[in-house]
This record gives structure tokens, C-alpha cells and sequence, in this order.
């Protein structure tokens, strides 16, 4: 199943807006990125940039991650630096919430209704 574009506000954790966007739950993977809105000055590090779901009733083991180093960023109507994340899922669960952590502050986003 792909999924498209959140229905969800953006959430604040810390200084930092953070949107999540499921892309993919498919394979026994869920194929996430997430987008934080930063300043011209403030560089997130992948280190900088967690996240966390939750489908099936359990925490799901992490695949994969940011690229180590500095996030990629995108200028939009604001800047905004993404970070890719993939988790096992096997049975394919749907997700039923993200929990996203920047520099230790945290946003937790209820997916379960599919909106993702």
C-alpha cells in the first residue's frame, strides 16, 4: 500500500516543526521520510533526527536511516531538512503512530487512521 501526503499538521518538537510521511507499507518495510523545518544557520546531523513506529501493536525494528553526516535540505516556502527511514514490518500491519525525535524533543503523530 503507498500512501500520499499527511492530512496531519506539522507538529513542534523542541525548535523544530516536523512533518512524517509514510511513503510505503508494503514487503514487510514501511518506507518513511521525515521533514523538519531548520534555519539557514542550524545544520541537523543525521545523529540529530530519530523516529519511531508503531503498527501491529509493537515497536518496529529500524531498517535503515538518514545517510550519516549533514540532512539533506529543501527550500521551499521554508527550508527543510528530510531524513529517509525504512522498518521491518512483517504481516504488514498498518502503522498506528510515528514518534519523531529532534535533538531529544519529541513529536508523536497518531497514524492509524491511515492518512498518512
Amino acid at each position: 500500500m503507498t500512501k500520499g501526503i499527511p492530512d496531519y499538521p506539522a507538529q513542534q518538537a523542541g525548535d523544530h516543526w516536523v512533518l512524517p510521511t509514510i511513503e510505503e507499507v508494503a514487503d514487510g518495510l514501511v518506507k518513511m521520510h521525515v521533514s523538519v523545518t531548520v534555519s539557514a544557520q542550524d545544520h541537523l546531523q543525521d545523529s540529530d533526527l530519530q523516529a519511531e513506529v508503531t503498527a501491529g501493536g509493537r515497536t518496529l525494528v529500524r531498517q535503515s536511516g538518514p545517510l550519516p553526516g549533514p540532512l539533506a535540505t529543501m527550500e521551499l516556502l521554508s527550508i527543510n531538512a528530510v531524513g529517509s527511514f525504512a522498518f521491518a514490518n512483517p504481516g504488514d500491519p498498518p502503522p498506528s503512530t510515528v514518534v519523531v525525535t529532534v535533538r531529544g524533543s519529541q513529536a508523536s503523530f497518531d497514524v492509524s487512521d491511515g492518512s498518512v
